[in-house]
């Protein structure tokens, strides 16, 4: 997730759930990696990730994904990326204090 946000984040980041799920068919599937982050650098990040192109989400267009309950009920920034046939989107909750990293394989 470092190298996709361009930054460090090791000393800020605190892992508090992974959650998996794969077609075992074809291996479609989701990822999601809950990181809670030091409130000394919440804002930090805040104003980082805005530079890096992050935007706002409106948790209500996230009602149908398994992103949903990590975002409802809060305001914060995302941004997604694409890499070969990966589709990843990093979310900053500021409400939470929390990343969350959202990879799907399709």
């Amino acid at each position: 997730m470092e190298k996709l946000v361009g930054m460090s984040m090791k000393e800020a980041l605190t892992p508090v759930t992974e959650e998996n799920q794969w077609n075992e068919f074809n291996g479609d599937g989701y990822k999601i990696k809950v990181y809670q982050v030091k409130r000394d650098c919440l804002e930090r990040y805040n104003a980082a990730f805005k530079l890096k192109g992050f935007i706002e989400y409106n948790p209500a267009l996230w009602e149908q994904s398994e992103m949903y309950r990590y975002i409802k009920d809060s305001q914060g920034l995302y941004k997604s990326f694409t890499k070969n046939n990966e589709d990843i989107r990093v979310f900053l909750n500021m409400d939470a204090g929390t990343i969350i990293y959202f990879l799907v394989i399709l």
